[in-house]
């Protein structure tokens, strides 16, 4: 290293000596980034750099963030608790099976006590080359697969620096502790993480012990949980933990008795082997066992949590068919309370007799008295306040809120939540697909603190239907609560036997558990739903039925992100109305959208800090409108000079091109460039005239540059590309043009005021002539002579069908102009 050449000081040039000291290896990566390391230095078969090599990476990539791949004699036990990921509840599982992990440094960016890389020492003879993948959540690094960020790397979502803990004494490191310091893995953990010698497909059946049913005889439960995990795992997600997560929700339904889960277990696993073997070092040998050990997990799993023999059924058996699921359904019902009454009418004998009341009856007719009196009052909302002091959610009606995948309906539902628990009044979440961790921790980081949450919060998370007589299904109906949240409202059609696609049953469901909530309870009850992938053909309803709309008796809202949700980053949701019944939502609502017949209700606006807290506003639709209307205006003050050049420029060169010819040959976004052209063409420096095969095209009519614009000239004061003449510019046929621009400047010699075009007619009295000679355009290169003066006209004058220079002769010689001097056109004889 000289003079001419200091090290910028970065991650790498910090970190990477004493690694290598410490005896790891540190390789580089792009600055603020956990992907792409130097090739041949990771997986099976690659070399560990020498010391000339990272001198070399500490002079040239100082910037870059710090990569480890582990040494065969050590192993990394990764957790991934934070968000929805289940790595803190396995964690729990497998320390109870295999007994406590040691003390150890532990490599994280995040802040929750649960996440990052556990290192640990292998004892000789052990060869990490036969260990599993891992478990949902969590996953197995080692000298074969993966390398670990290490210390002070900086996280590319969370912006934070890795750090190296000491779990024995909490004190936090940035670089590594040395190999020989790593405390070692216990025996029971190297048995539980070696791989079993993989077992044949039959092994695959689900613990009820039914014998394997092909897809024809799959029922409506399987296919649904099948086509939703495929979903998945074709989404970009993270596949193991889409996996891991296939495997035990069908394991899951082939205990509770569903048929097929056998043959889906199998696509599932031929999807998955298929979508990573190309990723994994030992192909598709490897991707076979970390799915066999992901379908061993899940299996070990429902075995200890085994389901109910009470709860055992499956919605295609003789007595589940779909004719009886409607019923089975509105069985779930429980009837009224019935209460004794004292009638005092019946005495004999001067006591009391004790009768039972009449159940009631919804077909008594309803007493109109209120209503036909107007002392009726509509519900209002009165959950989940926004910036103008209107609200969102009714009390005692049903909601629902889908979007996209990651599109922050959860986080939606959550700061109601959060809001209601922080008002003192109970709140309830059934929840079909997330877990209690994740719940509670994004609620303390909204502000809810623990006495809070156990005074306030109540927690479902159901596997199975609920029997009519089941003591947590009637407490959950009979507990007053300001807001009930269904977290999964597909998931919950499966668990309760209903087809998702089928009106019937979904409106039996919805009868039987939503409405029955919000009529018991007297809570605002939403559901969270997702839509389908066709952006196009969804309009604005969730996936599945549309019955999951039509029920809704409250609100519907479709979630949009603006900007992305991000730890350290503020983001912004946009909820659109898109059914509201009661309709007091829709009158404080904003814009509406005909494509999709939604309106905009509200933007929340969730900011994330460094230190966890999550602050956030629910602005209403006309403040947030306002704020996108000042965007709008500081953006329509942007002009694009430069581009206008440049398109000036490139047209000038080309002599005529479409807009997409443009695009491609003017550099700069196309969205400004569009800008650009726009202007040029408003401001009289560009025509626009038809073109072979529809395609509309465009001439330089005068040239423009920036340096002329900043010294006020217009296009009046500017030369013509081509002859004089070329500045007479003509609209289309019929176009009235305005005396000056909306922007600057004016077109070239427009006509004043209502004056259209001139037109030279072959024929007044002959209308298919004249239409026929409007429609007719001279080849690219032709100029025709002017019929009055003699003098050629630019192609792109006599393409509108022209025959003489605007305003070339006197009213009374011109054909194309009537007695008044108004101009005629082919239009004016219609």
């Amino acid at each position: 290293m000289t003079a001419e050449q200091p090290v910028r000081e970065g991650p790498y040039a910090q970190a990477a000596a004493p690694l290598v000291q410490a005896g790891w290896w540190p390789l580089p990566l792009p600055p603020n980034a956990k992907k792409s390391p130097p090739v041949g230095y990771t997986g099976a078969n690659g070399d560990d750099p020498d010391r000339q090599q990272v001198g070399h990476w500490i002079i040239n990539q100082p910037e870059g963030n710090v990569a480890v791949r582990l040494p065969k004699n050590c192993v990394g036990i990764d957790v991934d608790a934070y968000g929805d990921k289940p790595g803190a509840r396995q964690l729990a599982i497998l320390e109870s099976d295999h007994g406590q992990l040691p003390p150890t440094t532990r490599i994280t960016s995040r802040t929750d006590p649960h996440s990052g890389i556990r290192l640990y020492r292998l004892p000789a003879g052990v060869d990490s080359a036969t260990f599993r993948g891992g478990w949902p959540g969590i996953e197995v690094l080692r000298f074969e697969h993966r390398y670990m960020v290490a210390p002070p790397s900086i996280h590319p979502d969370t912006q934070q620096a890795y750090r190296a803990i000491d779990e024995a004494s909490g004190v936090i490191h940035m670089s590594l502790p040395s190999i020989d310091e790593l405390p070692e893995l216990p025996a029971t953990w190297i048995r539980a993480i070696t791989k079993e010698q993989a077992r044949p497909a039959e092994r695959f059946s689900h613990p009820a012990g039914n014998a394997r049913i092909t897809a024809t005889n799959m029922c409506q439960a399987t296919e649904n949980m099948l086509a939703k995990h495929l979903d998945a795992l074709s989404s970009g997600a993270a596949r193991h933990d889409a996996a891991v997560a296939a495997a035990l929700a069908l394991v899951r339904l082939g205990d509770q008795g569903h048929q097929g889960t056998d043959d889906a277990l199998g696509q599932i696993g031929s999807a998955f082997r298929a979508a990573v073997a190309g990723d994994r070092p030992g192909g598709e040998r490897e991707a076979a066992h970390e799915w066999a050990s992901a379908v061993e997990t899940a299996e070990t799993f429902v075995a200890r949590n085994a389901t109910a023999e009470a709860d055992k059924h499956c919605c295609s058996t003789i007595e589940h068919l779909s004719s009886n699921a409607v019923a089975e359904l509105v069985g779930l019902i429980p009837a009224p309370r019935v209460e004794s009454v004292v009638d005092l009418t019946s005495s004999t004998e001067g006591e009391a007799q004790v009768e039972t009341a009449a159940a009631p009856t919804t077909w008594q007719p309803v007493d109109l008295g209120p209503f036909l009196a107007g002392d009726y009052e509509p519900t209002k909302p009165s959950i989940m306040t926004m910036s103008n002091g209107h609200s969102l959610l009714y009390p005692c009606l049903v909601h629902s809120i889908y979007g996209e995948s990651e599109s922050g309906k959860s986080w939606v539902s959550q700061i109601a939540i959060a809001e209601e628990i922080n008002t003192g009044h109970d709140v309830a979440v059934i929840d079909f697909e997330s877990d209690p961790h994740s719940y509670i921790k994004r609620l303390q980081a909204l502000g809810i603190n623990v006495e809070q949450l156990r005074e306030h919060f109540t927690y479902v998370q159901p596997e199975t239907r609920p029997r009519a007589d089941d003591p947590g299904w009637l407490a959950l109906l009979e507990a007053p609560r300001s807001l009930v949240v269904i977290d999964g409202l597909t998931e919950a059609l499966v668990v309760f036997g209903a087809k998702t696609v089928d009106n019937d049953e979904v409106s039996a469901f919805m009868r039987a558990f939503p409405h029955q909530l919000a009529k018991r309870t007297g809570a605002a009850v939403v559901t969270i739903d997702h839509v389908s992938k066709d952006k196009e053909g969804r309009g604005r309803f969730a996936i599945g039925a549309q019955a999951k709309l039509a029920t809704i008796s409250g609100a519907a809202f479709v979630c949009e992100p603006v900007t992305p949700l991000a730890p350290g980053q503020t983001g912004r949701i946009v909820l659109r109305v898109a059914k509201d019944r009661p309709a007091g939502v829709r009158a404080q609502a904003g814009a509406w959208r005909a494509s999709d017949r939604t309106q905009h209700a509200a933007t929340v606006i969730i900011t994330s800090h460094a230190d966890g807290r999550i602050d956030w506003e629910i602005q209403a639709a006309e403040d947030a409108e306002h704020t996108d209307l000042e965007a709008r205006v500081e953006r329509a003050k942007f002009r694009p000079t430069i581009l206008m050049e440049r398109v000036s420029r490139f047209l000038e060169s080309t002599g005529e091109s479409s807009r997409n010819v443009i695009r491609k040959g003017v550099e700069g976004k196309a969205i400004n460039i569009d800008t650009a052209l726009s202007a040029l063409v408003d401001e009289g420096y560009v025509a626009r005239f038809d073109g072979a095969r529809g395609a509309v095209i465009h001439k330089v009519v005068a040239v423009y540059r920036e340096a002329d614009e900043l010294a006020g000239k217009t296009t009046n004061d500017l030369v013509p590309t081509s002859s004089p003449t070329s500045s007479h510019l003509v609209p289309e046929p019929g176009e009235r043009v305005p005396a000056t621009s909306s922007l600057r400047g004016g077109p070239l010699r427009a006509p004043q005021g209502d004056e259209v075009s001139p037109l030279h007619k072959q024929d007044r009295d002959d209308v298919t002539s004249s239409q026929e000679h409007f429609n007719r355009k001279p080849k690219p290169a032709e100029k025709q002579r002017c019929l009055d003066c003699g003098e050629r006209m630019d192609p792109v004058l006599t393409s509108g069908g022209a025959t003489v220079h605007l305003g070339c002769t006197e009213p009374d010689q011109n054909p194309a102009v009537d007695q008044d001097g108004a101009g005629v056109t082919d239009r004016d004889n219609f």
